[in-house]
């Protein structure tokens, strides 16, 4: 994948120079080649190198967006919530927050006047939700509202076509689910682990469904969706033989993917493999 959008950008690193207010099409273009080469990168793990097409991207499309308003803020809003879910993964959760907040304020607009940009609206919703939930107990309530604002729209949205938008609702519940448990953690209130049992239940009834249908396609977040519930049911909830099935359906996952990417997955299919021997020895 990078090798092939490296000779893409040297192409379009060529034509941008024929850019201009009116033809701003060789630009725009152009930053769609940066933005996914940060997109790869942050898949593979290597954070920095992410970072440094991500910043890119946003170098130019802040630029353009008080010239060409229209064109360069919806773009921009990408990339600002792609580059947030790589400093959260880097460990930059203030930073991350910071700039989500930038995706968020724009997202929030354009939604108001374009009703149909909900798609784009419950990305940074769900991503959001992510980093407010790692920033810690003191924002659980705000990451709660974002997430619950994001599951109301992928409901909707997957009601109408549940292949295209049941995978992006399933991995919202699932971390939903999570947040709830780490709430039932804080509170000491089970009503919170039966509801993050329900969320997470229903998340990897979805990816089942989507699964059946698309084997191949979107395994590393079904894989995770799946092993994210084992988890939940072999440490919270103490549903052993339950745990087991969803751990293997995430190891079916997670070895199918370390072929493709080893130095991508191979980490995460050896920890799902001893969280399962772990169980085993507990049964």
């Amino acid at each position: 994948a990078i090798e092939y959008h490296k000779k893409a950008l040297e192409i379009r690193e060529r034509l941008a120079g024929k850019s201009s207010t009116y033809n701003y099409q060789p630009l725009m273009r152009l930053t769609h080649t940066y933005n996914n080469l940060g997109f790869v990168y942050k898949k593979k793990g290597e954070y920095e190198k992410a970072e440094k097409y991500y910043k890119k991207a946003i170098d130019i499309r802040s630029r353009n967006a008080k010239r060409n308003p229209a064109a360069f803020r919806p773009a921009l809003a990408l990339v600002y919530s792609n580059y947030a879910t790589v400093l959260n993964l880097w460990g930059d959760n203030e930073k991350a927050q910071e700039v989500c907040e930038k995706a968020y304020a724009i997202r929030s607009e354009l939604v108001k006047e374009k009703p149909s940009y909900k798609v784009e609206f419950a990305y940074t919703l769900h991503g959001y939700g992510i980093i407010l939930t790692d920033a810690g107990e003191h924002m659980y309530a705000q990451a709660k509202e974002f997430f619950e604002e994001a599951i109301a729209i992928r409901e909707s949205l997957a009601d109408k076509d549940v292949m295209a938008y049941g995978v992006n609702l399933a991995e919202t519940c699932s971390h939903y689910g999570k947040l709830l448990a780490l709430m039932g953690d804080s509170r000491f209130e089970e009503k919170y682990y039966k509801k993050a049992e329900q969320r997470m239940q229903r998340a990897c009834d979805i990816c089942d469904t989507y699964s059946a249908k698309n084997k191949g396609f979107d395994t590393d977040k079904t894989a995770e969706i799946y092993y994210s519930f084992a988890v939940l049911l072999s440490g919270r909830l103490h549903k052993y033989s339950e745990a087991e099935v969803y751990y293997h359906k995430a190891i079916e996952g997670y070895t199918y993917l370390t072929k493709q990417c080893p130095q991508a997955f191979a980490s995460k299919l050896e920890e799902a493999e001893t969280k399962l021997a772990e169980l085993r020895e507990r049964m």
